[in-house]
Order: C-alpha cells, then structure tokens, then sequence
C-alpha cells in the first residue's frame, strides 16, 4: 500500500513487457478511494506507459465515483491516444456498471 492509500484498499502495479503494466485496485472502489486509483493511473501514465490494463477482479464494491473515474479515463485513453483495457470483475461489480448502462463501454466484446 502506498504513502496515502486509503486504510482497506490498494493498488497492486504488476510490469508487463516493455511500455505495458496492469493495475489491480484490492478493495471498495468509491468516494473515499478513488482519488487514490485516480493518482496511480496519473503516474503510469505519466511514466509513459501505452497500454495500462485495469484488472477489476480484486475489487469488492463500486459506488458512482468509481464508475465516473472508469467513464474519465476511458474517455482520456481514447482522446490521447493510448490504450486503456478493462478486465472485468465479480458478478456484482459486473452487475453494477450494467445497472448503470456502461457495462458495455467497458467491455464491447461481453456485449455480444
């Protein structure tokens, strides 16, 4: 856990081949720890990355803060020109983002 995580949640980076990295927010994604998750996707990217896969399979809860950073920076990947992958996480972090209608702005190939 980083210097101003949030008690209860992280942020696991795992390097991948050269200009790629995974990161896995552990915990409940929401008002109290998105600028967290907001900071480290800032300094991959600001280390240059290309390809950043966020690997929401640890996350335990989502709440409408977490759901607007994913909306922000999707948007910010696609405007920028890098690539922003999302893996998908629990049936109920699942269900979440479909109840709110971006289910499939995430994940287009699960829409089929």
């Amino acid at each position: 856990m980083g210097p101003g995580a949030p008690v209860g949640f992280r942020c696991e980076v795992e390097p991948g081949l050269e200009d790629h990295v995974t990161i896995r927010p552990v915990g409940e994604l929401d008002l109290a720890t998105a600028d967290h998750l907001h900071e480290q996707l800032r300094a991959l990217r600001d280390a240059d990355f290309a390809h950043v896969t966020l690997d929401l399979g640890r996350l335990s809860f989502i709440d409408s803060t977490g759901i607007r950073l994913l909306i922000v920076w999707t948007a910010k990947a696609s405007v920028d020109g890098w690539r922003l992958e999302m893996l998908p996480g629990s049936s109920s972090i699942d269900r979440t983002l479909d109840l709110n209608g971006v289910r499939d702005r995430f994940f287009p190939a699960a829409s089929s």
